[in-house]
């Protein structure tokens, strides 16, 4: 193979495997040739980006390679972003690879703001002190630069089937609820899971409720809020359902906006982080430390009962209102 990165570039549809171009980038980084593998990448982009449909071979090696670059060499890689042109996604790259102190160089004035402002946010979701803060016109400069209480982004919790205790109503009368979803909550309440719907096949429901007296039973009141994804309830009037920790409820709402859905890749984690606080902010107001979590899940034709199910639901401290997130995904 002929190693000018150009050339290489230029044959890589003609290739069956790009494993030789992997490898080539493996060997050029090992011998500390970082900048080649940063001029194959800027080849690789400038042959393929415009095409109408690229390649498969040049999806999957440009992709090896940055992932590649980022994890050895920061200043090349802080080279080569603005030719990438997917700031939230290097930025995820790099703050998964080093730490804060090495990352110095990204936060000069020469680098994009949109890469800044997104690798702070990383860097502040893996517990390191950043000093950068955003323009207040940017969507991230309302993130704190420290975690939160409720928000823990370590943990295997993963979405649903989760064959959560069944439970049935315990009462033949429904408590008295009354709707107060408007269209502007709904798509606030959703933000963590838009993008299941947005770039891949998902769907969710996203409502508020009213209570005429205070929350008793939750199996009771989200069977009386006629949610569609508990339309068909098998066995009749059984739910899933189990009480969780508002830092498991954000975890889930951080990872289904920052990992994706079934067939996308989902926003990283700066953009995760905002999508996730909307969602929180939406369903519980300042009290969602306070608030009464739950998951749930029902025998429906709704939910997919694949792995990308999510039914959350939170009562606020004073008992009154109930909102509701179900999404699911990969059908």
């Amino acid at each position: 193979m002929d190693e000018a990165p150009r050339d290489v570039a230029a044959g890589l549809g003609s290739l069956g495997s790009v494993t030789p171009v992997r490898q080539l980038a493996e060997k050029r980084i090992a011998d500390g040739d970082a900048a080649y593998v940063a001029d194959l990448i800027v080849a690789l982009q400038e042959s393929y980006r415009d095409a109408e449909v690229p390649p498969w071979q040049y999806r999957s090696a440009a992709d090896h390679l940055l992932k590649l670059l980022a994890a050895h060499d920061v200043a090349q890689t802080l080279r080569v972003a603005g030719v990438v042109g997917q700031d939230a996604y290097v930025a995820s790259l790099l703050a998964a690879g080093h730490r804060a102190t090495e990352l110095a160089a990204a936060f000069n004035d020469d680098i994009s703001g949109e890469l800044r402002a997104c690798l702070a946010q990383e860097l502040v979701l893996r517990g390191q002190r950043v000093d950068y803060r955003p323009p207040a016109e940017h969507p991230l400069s309302v993130l704190p630069l420290t975690l939160t209480g409720i928000e823990r982004v370590d943990g295997d919790d993963m979405f649903g089937p989760w064959d959560l205790p069944s439970a049935r109503a315990t009462s033949d009368q429904a408590p008295e609820v009354g709707e107060t979803t408007t269209a502007d909550e709904a798509q606030a309440i959703g933000a963590a899971v838009q993008n299941w719907v947005g770039e891949s096949n998902g769907r969710f429901e996203a409502r508020s409720f009213r209570l005429a007296r205070d929350f008793d039973e939750p199996v009771d009141t989200l069977l009386a809020m006629n949610l569609d994804c508990l339309d068909g309830l098998m066995p009749r009037r059984r739910l899933g359902i189990e009480s969780c920790p508002p830092d498991k409820a954000w975890r889930l709402l951080f990872t289904a906006a920052a990992s994706g859905g079934a067939y996308n890749k989902g926003l990283y984690g700066a953009y995760g982080r905002l999508a996730a606080w909307r969602s929180i902010h939406a369903m519980a107001g300042e009290d969602a430390e306070r608030g009464s979590w739950y998951l749930f899940e029902g025998r429906t034709t709704w939910f997919n009962k694949v792995a990308w199910d999510l039914g959350l639901a939170v009562i606020t401290p004073d008992r009154r209102r109930i909102a509701v997130l179900a999404a699911t995904d990969a059908g």
